[in-house]
């Protein structure tokens, strides 16, 4: 009897331990995804830097509208790609609120690229749209959920 209860203990303890060590590398594993995409976070901003440089010279110094365009739509779509590679670490994040300064720092990206797109339709005589939707994160009804989602998606489907 002694034997069965000895047993137990131990495979409670093994438990334990196999536990604790999936908690520790999940914490770990999160913790790296939130760095690779802080790092991806600087890289956009220092691109967003480079496109604001890039508006007012252009703006100053009469450079073509067309070049100005489609530097600010390749940016644009970095942008996207980098935001649904956060939304897909967003959704796999389980312990931490880690990401939600990254998605603060992303939705002030996008903002900063909707006011340059902006100038930069004013100032060119060539004429595109910009679509905006506004997101927010901590809602709870399901109704506003759902549209918030499909409104997200819309983008895909006009480039």
């Amino acid at each position: 009897m002694v034997n069965n209860k000895h047993a137990f203990w131990m495979a409670l303890v093994f438990t334990l331990i196999i536990f604790a060590l999936g908690l520790m590398s999940g914490f770990f594993f999160e913790s790296s995804r939130a760095d690779d995409l802080r790092l991806r976070v600087e890289h956009s901003e220092i691109n967003l830097l480079d496109e604001q440089l890039r508006t007012r010279v252009i703006s100053d110094l009469n450079v073509g509208c067309s070049l100005a365009m489609e530097n600010t739509f390749d940016f644009a779509d970095k942008i996207y790609e980098e935001a649904v590679k956060l939304e897909e670490y967003d959704s796999a994040s389980k312990f931490t609120s880690s990401l939600m300064e990254v998605h603060k720092r992303y939705d002030l990206l996008r903002m900063m690229l909707w006011v340059e797109a902006s100038k930069l339709r004013n100032n060119c005589t060539k004429d595109f749209h910009i679509a905006v939707y506004f997101f927010d994160y901590n809602i709870q009804d399901f109704d506003t959920r759902a549209r918030q989602t499909t409104f997200c998606f819309l983008p895909c489907f006009m480039r």
